[in-house]
């Protein structure tokens, strides 16, 4: 996921994308199996897979207010470049054989981003990526390792890790755990995380969230990212319900 974001001083711009480190997870959640009646069942039909998977993306319409541009549109971040570091290093192996697990058996993908502009010169961005498989089978086994990675105490330490490598010499950085706005559907994970910049009297405040949930054979990870006092609840919560009654509704 890439941010298009025009930060408040040229040396606090470092833009190398909301929740970069997410690319590594594969667009993968599962219930623990009783979380509703779609875990276990194939949802879409793997044989229309990208057809079905683009029926559940998001329209700008689905989300509140006005001004909202697609700024990506199935533009796959499948590999991400880490930092040299022990986190990442635990991360990246983790994250790689998820991926390997879940590469096969993909039937179909999509992947899009909005993004509005705001005051603040840091817009903000709405991710959505739907991936469908041929088994439930594959959601589940991979969940394991994407969530192992995702909850993890080394990925906030990669995240800090990425966020150091980006800034510019002299850049006051903060990386810390964020509070959600939502609840991830259909007993799906979700993590916020807070970025603060602070070069001289140039300040800026990210705010980052993603939500990955399970759909039968379907894998969902929805990523929201702006300015802490731009991005809203209302924007969250429209996100996640709108992709899970498109979900539904492509699977009637």
């Amino acid at each position: 996921m890439q941010v298009r974001c025009r930060l408040p001083h040229p040396s606090l711009s470092i833009c190398l994308g909301a929740f970069a480190l997410l690319a590594v997870l594969p667009a993968l959640a599962c219930g623990d199996g009783d979380s509703g009646s779609s875990t276990g069942k194939v949802t879409l039909d793997p044989k229309r897979g990208d057809e079905l998977a683009h029926a559940a993306i998001l329209a700008a319409t689905d989300l509140p207010g006005s001004g909202w541009d697609v700024s990506r549109d199935d533009e796959f971040s499948d590999d991400v470049a880490f930092p040299d570091t022990a986190p990442c290093g635990n991360v990246k192996t983790k994250s790689d054989q998820a991926k390997a697990q879940a590469k096969t058996d993909r039937a179909g993908r999509a992947e899009r981003q909005y993004s509005r502009d705001s005051e603040s010169g840091i817009t903000t961005d709405v991710e959505v990526e739907v991936s469908v498989y041929s088994t439930v089978k594959t959601v589940t086994d991979t969940f394991k390792l994407a969530k192992d990675v995702f909850t993890g105490t080394d990925f906030m330490a990669c995240v800090q890790d990425t966020y150091a490598e980006a800034v510019n010499e002299g850049v006051k950085l903060e990386v810390k755990e964020g509070k959600l706005l939502a609840t991830a559907p259909n007993g799906g994970v979700g993590r916020a995380i807070d970025v603060n910049l602070e070069l001289n009297t140039d300040k800026a405040q990210i705010h980052l969230e993603t939500y990955l949930w399970p759909f039968g054979n379907v894998g969902v990870q929805v990523t929201v990212s702006g300015d802490s006092t731009d991005l809203t609840r209302e924007v969250v919560k429209a996100a996640l319900a709108k992709t899970q009654a498109k979900l539904e509704a492509a699977s009637k």
